[in-house]
């Protein structure tokens, strides 16, 4: 994880080694394309994951699609809720 953390604000990265049931239902931002600045994030809540992938629910009717570990972070929703829309 990030040690610099502004208010909360800074997106964290997901590892296999520290999921648990916990992150089940956080909102994730998910870019497969990291150096692309044109390319916007979807954003998704986590339903699942195993070893390799994290499944997303994109389009919230709770059915997941894979999603590779270094392709998302968990949203500032997330990590600091009151610092943002609801």
């Amino acid at each position: 994880m990030d040690n610099f953390d502004y208010q909360g604000m800074t997106p964290k990265r997901l590892f296999p080694e520290t999921m648990n049931q916990d992150f089940i239902g956080m909102e994730v931002m998910h870019k497969t394309e990291w150096k692309n600045i044109h390319i916007r994030y979807e954003y998704g809540k986590i339903t699942s994951f195993n070893d390799k992938y994290v499944f997303v629910d994109f389009f919230g009717n709770g059915h997941g699609q894979a999603c590779r570990y270094k392709d998302l972070l968990l949203a500032p929703t997330v990590t600091a809720p009151h610092l943002c829309r609801t």
